[in-house]
Order: C-alpha cells, then sequence, then structure tokens
C-alpha cells in the first residue's frame, strides 16, 4: 500500500471514528433530555414518527447515497462530477418532496375521513419538511465521501445537525420553558436545514455542481437522469430490504412473546452494536477508495486496503465481545438493571452473529461500489425472507432466544456469501488476515510496554 493511500486511509478513519462516537453520545443525550421535557405519550409518538423517517428516508433518497459516492469516486472529470452530484441533488429534493405530499394526503384525507391515525395532521406535515431536510443532508455528505473528503462528510450526513439540535434540546431545558413535541420537531427541522444549507454552500463552492458556469463538457454520459435513476433503482430496493431486514427480528417478536420480553431483546440489541462499531467505521472511509482504485483496475491495491481495515477493525470487535460474552450478564445489569441479566443469551447470540460479520469485512460495500448492486440486492432479498420465515417458526418455540439465534445465523450466512460473490466477482477477498491481527495484537502489546 502506498504512503499517500495508507495516510488517506488512516485520516478517513480518525474522522469516521470522532463522527461514529459523537452521534452516540449525542443520540444518547438527546434520548435523555427528550424523556424529561415531553410527556410519555409525545415521546412515544416522537419515537414512531422518528422510526417513520427512517424509512421513508430510505425510499426518499432512491438509492442515491449509495449511487452518487461511486459515481463521483469514478467519474473521469470535474464537469462530469458536478453533473453527477446536480442530478442527484435535484432527483433527492424532488423524490422526497412527492413522497411526503403523498404522505400528508393520505393522513389527511384518513384524519377527515375518521379513521384512526397514529398522527395528526399538523405532524405529519413536520414529517415530511424533516424527511426533505434528511434527504437532502445525506446526499450532500454522501458526494463529499464520493470526493474523498471524509471530514466534511462526516460534518454534513448528520453530525453537524445533530450538534445544532442537541444544543438546541439542552438550551430548551435550562430555560424552564414547557416544550412540546411541535417545538421539539421544529428543532430537528431547522437545524437539519441550516446544516443542508451549509452543505450546499461548501459542495457549490468545490465543485460548481449547481451554477457551473464555464465548465468544460462532461466526458462521460454518467450523470443523465434515466441512466442515474437506473443505477440507483437497486440500492433503493436494497436499502428498503436492510430497513425490513433490521427490524424483522423486533417486530416477530412484537407479534410473537410478551412485550416484556421483547424489551429483554431490544436491550441485548443495543449493546451488540458496540462489536459492529468498528466495522461501521471503516465502512465510512471506504466508499470512494474503493470505486476509484477497482476503476483504474488497482485490484491488488483494493484488496490490501480493504482486509488491513477489515482485519484492523477486527481488533476493538475482538475486545467487546470479550467483555459481553465474559461479563455480559454484569453489563446487562449495569446499564439497564438486575431484571435485564436474563437477557444474557439474546446478548451471546447476537453478539458472536455481528462478530462474524466483522470478520467477514467490507464484502457489502465492495459489490456496492464496483457495480455489482444486482448480486448484493438477491443475497439482502434471499436474507430477509429467511430472516422472517426462520424467526417467525423458532420463536413460537423458543421464544427471545429463537429469534437471536435466526439473526446470528442469516447474518453469519448472508455476509459469507457475499464475501465469496465478491471474490468471484471483483477478484478481491474482503475478509480479514489472521496473520495480520496477530501483528497488529504484537505492535500494539509492544508500545505497551515500551510505554
Amino acid at each position: 500500500m502506498n504512503s499517500s493511500l495508507a495516510s488517506q486511509l488512516r485520516s478517513g478513519s480518525v474522522w469516521a471514528l470522532i463522527g461514529k462516537v459523537f452521534s452516540s453520545v449525542a443520540t444518547l443525550l438527546t434520548l435523555a433530555l427528550l424523556t424529561r421535557l415531553l410527556s410519555r405519550h409525545d415521546f412515544g409518538t416522537y419515537a414512531l414518527l422518528a422510526n417513520t423517517l427512517v424509512f421513508l428516508a430510505a425510499i426518499g433518497g432512491w438509492g442515491m447515497t449509495s449511487s452518487v459516492v461511486r459515481e463521483v469516486a469514478a467519474a473521469p472529470d470535474p464537469a462530469s462530477r458536478a453533473l453527477v452530484i446536480r442530478v442527484a441533488f435535484l432527483l433527492t429534493v424532488g423524490i422526497s418532496s412527492v413522497l411526503g405530499l403523498l404522505l400528508y394526503v393520505v393522513v389527511f384525507v384518513a384524519n377527515r375521513s375518521g379513521m384512526q391515525s397514529v398522527w395528526d395532521a399538523g405532524s405529519t406535515a413536520l414529517l415530511c419538511l424533516w424527511l426533505i431536510v434528511t434527504c437532502v443532508q445525506g446526499v450532500i455528505g454522501e458526494a463529499f465521501r464520493g470526493l474523498e473528503d471524509i471530514p466534511q462528510a462526516t460534518l454534513f450526513t448528520g453530525a453537524l445537525a445533530t450538534f445544532l439540535g442537541v444544543a438546541a434540546i439542552f438550551l430548551l431545558s435550562l430555560s424552564g420553558l414547557e416544550a412540546n413535541l411541535t417545538q421539539i420537531l421544529w428543532i430537528f427541522i431547522l437545524s437539519g436545514l441550516l446544516a443542508a444549507l451549509l452543505g450546499v454552500w461548501r459542495l457549490q463552492a468545490r465543485t460548481h455542481f449547481l451554477f457551473p458556469g464555464r465548465m468544460a463538457t462532461p466526458s462521460s454520459g454518467q450523470g443523465r437522469l434515466p441512466w442515474f435513476l437506473k443505477v440507483s433503482t437497486p440500492f433503493l430496493v436494497i436499502n428498503v430490504m436492510n430497513f425490513i431486514f433490521t427490524q424483522t427480528d423486533i417486530w416477530i417478536l412484537g407479534l410473537s412473546v410478551p412485550r416484556e420480553e421483547v424489551a429483554l431483546y431490544a436491550a441485548a440489541a443495543r449493546l451488540v452494536l458496540f462489536v459492529v462499531a468498528p466495522l461501521v467505521v471503516s465502512n465510512a472511509v471506504l466508499p470512494g477508495i474503493v470505486a476509484r482504485l477497482y476503476q483504474q483496475g488497482q485490484v491488488a491495491e483494493l484488496e490490501m486496503s480493504v482486509r488491513r481495515l477489515s482485519t484492523a477493525a477486527a481488533l476493538p470487535a475482538l475486545l467487546a465481545l470479550v467483555v459481553l460474552i465474559v461479563g455480559g450478564p454484569t453489563v446487562l445489569g449495569l446499564f439497564y438493571g438486575p431484571e435485564y441479566r436474563a437477557a444474557y443469551p439474546v446478548l451471546l447470540l447476537l453478539s458472536i452473529g455481528q462478530f462474524s460479520v466483522v470478520c467477514a469485512g467490507s464484502a457489502t460495500l465492495v459489490l456496492a461500489m464496483t457495480h455489482h448492486q444486482d448480486k448484493l440486492l438477491h443475497v439482502n432479498v434471499v436474507a430477509a425472507i429467511s430472516a422472517v420465515g426462520l424467526g417467525l417458526l423458532l420463536t413460537r418455540t423458543y421464544g427471545m432466544t429463537g429469534m437471536a439465534f435466526t439473526m446470528m445465523l442469516v447474518w453469519t450466512v448472508s455476509q459469507w456469501v457475499m464475501v465469496w460473490q465478491a471474490r468471484r466477482l471483483t477478484g478481491v477477498w474482503t475478509h480479514i488476515q489472521p496473520g495480520l491481527l496477530t501483528l497488529f495484537w504484537k505492535r500494539r502489546h509492544s508500545r505497551r510496554m515500551s510505554s
């Protein structure tokens, strides 16, 4: 690996790690503040709105947060990059606006017809605005990632909006004023809007994507609207299937077991995120690099970069796994209370499954960034169907433990199938290198001894 690429990976990893840590802490702080500012009913409504927002953003973004990274990184010249970003931006604004309008009309008509609805028309209107702002932030941040500008990608994919929102909610809590759900939603909307406008300004200054001026004509056909919709649509389906897949376990348990058991499972599932977090950081750095190196035919360099980062991610993941296996009951009791120690079997199974995902490396990302999203889609569809079918079967007999076993099995098999697909289609292995893992560990130990 050349020194320039190694330096880029180190710098990007640091920024991605900072963004991940900040996002996790800010999310916990936001939830802590909201539970104190809002009534239980309003907080429940907020949770439903936020969960719905994630699903709608997967549709409203139309997969362009993934395709824009790949196409910007692979674009042959500045004019082509600007065209790709411009089309992605305009499509995102248009599709998310139409989706929001349709949602508002449906809820408005339902309320006028006397049908029962989760929210009123006012909350739905705010959700629609929040949706548009969120989708725009996503495509702007991922455009910076395609430009391999990880600091600004981290900033504009949510970190800045989260900071502004948390700061405003914190000041509101200090003021002693009575808060309601509408005020909280407006805080998130305005924070996101300010971050999105700043991101558009920074991206325009760098690429001139909105007002190209005298920029040369693009040298490729990339960025034309029909073409961009074609390459983005598979990512749309993948994102929707991923959302369904990640929510399947909770939905199935909610239909099959008492709510107390659902709470135990959900608590354990939240802790398991510490195991997979290092891979999330790695995947925040790699997209633009993978697309560029593959476009240039540097397959050996690409494999070395991916596997080194995968191996580096496995070290803290292994540490988290050991802590959760050895001290799982203690950790559960410390975080949630003594009654949650009963979730240890779920914690054990899910932790093993997520560690297997980390060991498989960034196969999903490699397939997505090398124009093999159709194979990625096939695996995701089969994985989602398998999770639903097997989950329903095992949950009836074994409860939450059966669901946890299902997720562990589906995660492991699907990820390693993608490792094989990545090797078969691109010539790149993505899984960890055990020898390199040992070398990393020895270096870390020697540094500690010397210090």
